[in-house]
C-alpha cells in the first residue's frame, strides 16, 4: 500500500509527509491542552491516540489519491510552490477529514458534536497550511543558496 505514496519516492517528499505528520501531532496536542487534558511525555500515548483517526485519514488519503509531492515527478504535476503545497493539501484534507470522522468516532463509540468537526476542520488544516508554506519558504532559499 504505501509504495502508491509518490511523495515518499525523494527526501524532500519524505520531509514533507513527516511535517504533515508532525502537524496532525501538534493538532492533537493543541486540542488536548485546550480540554485540559494531558500532553507531556509521560502522555504521548494518550495524544497519539488522539492524532491517531488524523493520521490514518491523512495517510489513506494520500494513497487514494495519490497525490504528487515535492519533486517526485518531472512537469506539470511536480508541486513545489506554497500555493501548489497548500492546494495539495486541501484536496487531501476534504478526503482524508472524513475518514478521520468515520475512525474517531468507531474508536469512541459515538460521533462529536458538529462543533467540534467544524474547528478541528479548520484548525488541523491551518497547521498543515503553516507548514507547507514553510517547507515551501525553506526549500526555495536551499534552492537559491545551491545557485
Amino acid at each position: 500500500m504505501l509504495d502508491r505514496l509518490t511523495v515518499l519516492r525523494s527526501g524532500r517528499g519524505r520531509l514533507l509527509l513527516a511535517g504533515d505528520l508532525v502537524a496532525l501531532l501538534a493538532f492533537a496536542v493543541i486540542g488536548r491542552r485546550s480540554h485540559a487534558e494531558e500532553t507531556g511525555l509521560e502522555a504521548a500515548g494518550a495524544v497519539l491516540g488522539t492524532a491517531a483517526p488524523f493520521l490514518v485519514g491523512w495517510v489513506v488519503a494520500l494513497v487514494v489519491l495519490r497525490v504528487p509531492g515535492p519533486r517526485t515527478v518531472d512537469g506539470p504535476r511536480a508541486v513545489e510552490g506554497p500555493r501548489e503545497l497548500v492546494g495539495a493539501a486541501a484536496r487531501v484534507w476534504v478526503v482524508a477529514f472524513p475518514i478521520a470522522v468515520l475512525v474517531r468516532a468507531i474508536g469512541l463509540g459515538r460521533f462529536s458534536p458538529w462543533t467540534f468537526y467544524v474547528v478541528a476542520f479548520l484548525a488541523a488544516f491551518a497547521l498543515l497550511a503553516i507548514w507547507r508554506v514553510a517547507f515551501a519558504y525553506l526549500g526555495r532559499r536551499g534552492a537559491s543558496a545551491v545557485r
